[in-house]
């Protein structure tokens, strides 16, 4: 786990989860996608850090919340009270991932 704003590079086909792997106390955090050839990379959460759903994400360029994204951008999750990961289920290329948590 890294700290925010911290790069993850390369990013393979596995799953990163954010933060310290406590719940987060913030009310949303904010993630930039940097990705390679071909990725699909899901937003996901849990409260007890086994069981991962999907968590909508919104992206800065849209007002539809998405829970995957095979492109590079921006995205804001709500997460207060979760535990947030992201799943890589294909990934050619190097993949780098920033994020820091959001205040209000």
């Amino acid at each position: 786990m890294a700290s925010p704003s911290s790069p993850i590079t390369p990013l393979a086909v596995t799953t990163y989860e954010l933060g310290d792997g406590s719940p987060f106390t913030t009310s949303a955090i904010a993630i930039q996608l940097v990705i390679g050839t071909t990725t699909t990379m899901a937003f996901e959460c849990s409260m007890d850090g086994t069981n991962w759903v999907a968590i909508n994400a919104m992206p800065s360029n849209s007002t539809t919340a998405v829970t995957s994204t095979t492109t590079a951008g921006i995205w804001r999750i709500d997460a207060t009270g979760v535990r947030v990961r992201l799943n890589v289920s294909v990934s050619t290329g190097t993949n780098t991932v920033y994020w820091k948590p959001l205040v209000g």
